[in-house]
């Protein structure tokens, strides 16, 4: 693009137009006669004389300096012309325009990259916000509340979008409003309130601190206290997200009276009473989070459904989410006031009993426990994912909650943890007595958290490890416990550790079953959870192509020996043939039913078991199909319709022979209605 070029010399003239030759050009500062220098090029190294003297066609070179001038213009023989003050170079015009508030907006900028689009600077650096930009002080010397809370606010106005904090510490401990703690009827100021859609992110890990005025073990434990973080709003299908924050000396950092969704990730803590408190959690992911003490991130709480105390709504599960890289390390070796105290507020606010009818439980506390989920009115949570926990010196389960369905539990690592057994007088790990009941053994995950029954469906569970561990009698040192229904065991799934468990040698893989079941219930991997749903509307009821292959992929966590696979059959059974089979991850048939086929039951609608010509014991971890091929076309089947929050593979082969039995190539996706409603044991 071309422009206008400026005049290369200044010409003056005289009264009649004609050119000034000899005129003379004074030059001043600005409302002065205090004489300032002009130039002759660009770079200012030469100053012309002062008067500058004009040639025969009345030009000269002047250049301005950064200053302003005032410009008197008189003849060869000093009659004045004219004079001109406050004269400013374009540039200096220029750039006092840009240094105004308003300048970013008037410069372009576009992306390197192809098909880049052309915005301004100013649009460009409000894509993300700044704390400092609102005056927070990261040297942690003046309180940031209000500051934080600005730049909050400003982001969400603009319809959401990032907060950035750089490095630094910031004070955050004023009070700016108040919330309800449900159920109770107490109340808590908080200091910043996060909006949906806006995230709170630091620069870099472990660089960024949040901190208060409460000092764990020494400041009371009530309400009382300050909520750091609030997050009131309701999202909307919107969702709240922290990263790479450091929460130190804060009762409750972050408090949460409602559903959240979003994302968490590198969230560290000390000194704190909690983590979080949070009524339910659904579509929310927490990657990284580590504390050195008090309770871990607790969701939900207890109210007896048959109670007098009213609440807005049940509240306390966790349905699709994930909690993964969670690192709780308990330095203290005691137990005393401060931990009884966390307790205490937890049971005082969010775990109320309203005593009648609904099947009360015991209040088990909160202290040292990781991951505490205990959904309200008995309410359960569905397909949520727990992995890669490591809890040192912690003398509770690493996990604690129910009802839970369709649980994936993996890699929960244990060093120098449980507390004193009275009985042998034998330390577990650390010298640590729990109140809650100081003469039983450690378990890893407890699931015991209800009134009712048959509240664990389909939890898979690997690698449950421990180290430093040394009880004298194994036998009381539970991987997992759970309760079931004692009147119909069978009701519930629950699938096998790794060999890596915590393994109680009274009960197989690890697993011990309450109340007293003197063995565990039958012990079956499905390709989808099963006893949720009534079998006549499970899945698609779907018309067998003859000799098609249907599969769906299952994962075995441990050495497994199998004999049976189920299929759950559709709404017509005609006396057809159908085949089961098991590939391996590669597609390799390795095990199968009776080739010439098994006569399909009469019952409609239900599972039928069809026994596998040899026992076949697969290796795992390891991935793994179950298939079904039928002879005929006039046979229903019922077949995966949805995707689960655990994924699941399905596929179909069509154009087989019947009896034939080929390998598959894996798909490595969901299909609906390719793949059989079925489990393997």
């Amino acid at each position: 693009m071309a422009s206008l070029s400026p005049s290369p010399k200044l010409q003056f003239f005289d009264a009649n137009g004609a050119p000034l030759s000899g005129g003379k050009l004074y030059t001043y500062a600005a409302g002065t006669t205090t004489p300032l220098a002009t130039y002759t090029d660009y770079g200012a190294g030469t100053p012309n004389a002062n008067p500058v003297i004009l040639d025969s066609r009345g030009e000269a070179s002047v250049w301005l300096g950064s200053l302003a001038y005032k410009l008197v213009l008189k003849t060869s023989a000093d009659a004045s012309v004219w004079t001109v003050d406050n004269m400013n170079h374009g540039d200096t015009a220029t750039l006092a325009v840009l240094a105004a508030s308003g300048g970013s907006a008037l410069v372009g900028y576009i992306n390197g990259g192809s098909g880049a689009v052309a915005t301004t600077v100013q649009a460009k650096l409000r894509e993300s916000v700044s704390v400092l930009d609102f005056g927070a002080d990261p040297t942690g010397v003046n309180d940031s509340t209000n500051e934080i809370q600005a730049a909050i606010d400003a982001v969400s106005a603009a319809g959401g979008g990032d907060v950035l904090f750089p490095p630094g510490d910031y004070l955050i401990a004023t009070s700016t409003g108040t919330t309800s703690l449900l159920p109770s009827a107490a109340s808590m100021s908080y200091c910043v309130e996060l909006k949906p859609d806006v995230r709170l992110y630091g620069e870099s890990v472990d660089t960024v601190q949040f901190f208060g005025n409460w000092t764990y073990g020494t400041t009371a434990t009530n309400t009382s206290q300050l909520i750091m973080l609030a997050l009131l709003s309701t999202p909307g299908g919107a969702g709240f997200y922290l990263e790479n924050i450091v929460f130190r000396n804060c009762m409750v950092p972050i408090y949460r009276p409602g559903i959240i969704s979003g994302k968490f990730s590198s969230i560290s803590y000390g000194g704190c009473a909690f983590s979080a408190i949070i009524q339910e959690a659904e579509r929310f992911q927490w990657d990284g989070m580590g504390t050195n003490g008090g309770a871990g991130v607790c969701i939900g709480g207890w109210l007896d459904p048959a109670g007098s105390i009213a609440v807005p709504d049940a509240g306390g599960w966790a349905d699709k989410c994930q909690f993964r890289n969670f690192n709780y390390i308990r330095t203290s070796t005691t137990w005393g006031t401060p931990e009884n105290n966390i307790d205490t507020f937890f049971n005082d606010n969010f775990f109320i009993d309203g005593g009648s009818g609904g099947g009360s439980i015991a209040y088990r506390g909160v202290c040292s426990i990781p991951l505490f989920i205990v959904g309200r009115y008995n309410r359960a949570s569905f397909n949520t994912r727990i992995m890669d926990f490591f809890d040192f010196g912690g003398c509770r389960p690493v996990i604690y909650g129910g009802p839970e369905y369709e649980l994936a539990i993996q890699n929960i690592n244990m060093e120098q943890v449980g507390y004193v057994d009275y009985s042998i007088l034998q330390a577990l790990g650390r010298n640590v007595v729990d109140p809650w009941n100081a003469t039983t053994m450690k378990n890893a995950i407890d699931l015991t958290a209800n009134s009712g029954a048959s509240i664990v469906i389909d939890v898979f569970a690997t690698a449950i490890a421990a180290q430093a561990m040394v009880p004298t009698d194994i036998g009381n040192l539970l991987g997992i416990i759970a309760a079931v229904d004692s009147a119909d065991p069978t009701a519930l799934t629950l699938r096998p550790y790794s060999k890596n468990s915590l393994v109680n040698t009274s009960f197989p893989y690890g697993i011990n079953m309450l109340p007293g079941i003197a063995t565990p219930p039958r012990m079956r991997i499905s390709t989808v959870a099963i006893g949720s749903v009534a079998y006549g509307s499970f899945g698609t009821d779907t018309l067998y192509t003859a000799a098609t292959i249907y599969a769906a992929a299952i994962f075995v966590p441990t050495n497994f020996a199998f004999t049976v696979i189920g299929i759950l059959k559709g709404s017509v059974t005609t006396n057809n043939k159908i085949i089961v089979a098991l590939y391996d991850a590669a597609g390799t048939l390795v095990a199968n039913s009776n080739l010439a086929g098994t006569n399909t039951s009469a019952t409609a609608n239900a599972f039928q078991e069809v026994p596998l010509t040899a026992s076949y014991t697969a290796i795992g971890p390891a991935k793994y199909y179950i298939a079904v091929q039928c002879n005929g076309a006039t046979d229903y089947v019922r077949l995966i319709a949805g995707s689960t929050f655990i994924d699941v593979e399905t596929q179909k082969l069509d154009g087989g022979v019947f009896g034939t039995l080929p390998a598959i190539t894996p798909a490595g996706t969901f299909t609906a209605n390719t793949g059989p409603i079925a489990y393997i044991y």
